[in-house]
């Protein structure tokens, strides 16, 4: 089998697995959206590209001071994983930052898929705040 086979199968196998953490992108555009079919995968075929497009999104999380981190992942991916990357990249601890979707607190273990989420949908990132006070 050639070298260039070996990468073949090497990077079909690659395809299948979910990847450790999500990809960290830079805001989509126009060109490099889900109609562009995505980028690195020219040897696809066209149905193929447009199957991975619909299976990724993009999703953007904000911070209240305007900073923005844009993330592609995949529909089933667990939010856990989109919580860590911005934490791990803002280092900031899991436990200080809380996220919210639609103003609903997304939950660790919920997905993209099960939050309705779409391509270019925001999820806002907040210092937790602890206590409270009662008269």
């Amino acid at each position: 089998m050639s070298d260039h086979e070996q990468q073949n199968i090497t990077n079909n196998n690659q395809d299948t697995r979910e990847s450790a953490t999500p990809a960290i992108v830079s805001p989509p555009t126009e060109n490099n959206g889900a109609g562009a079919g995505g980028e690195g995968n020219s040897d696809l075929p066209k149905e193929e590209k447009f199957e991975d497009s619909k299976n990724r999104i993009n999703l953007k999380v904000v911070d209240g001071n305007g900073g923005e981190i844009w993330f592609k992942v995949k529909r089933a991916t667990p939010m856990k994983k989109i919580m860590h990357a911005y934490c791990e990249k803002q280092s900031k601890s899991e436990d200080s930052i809380r996220f919210f979707f639609d103003g609903n607190r997304v939950n660790a273990t919920q997905t993209p898929e099960e939050l309705d989420m779409e391509d270019n949908d925001v999820i806002e990132a907040h210092h937790a705040q602890l206590g409270g006070c009662s008269f």
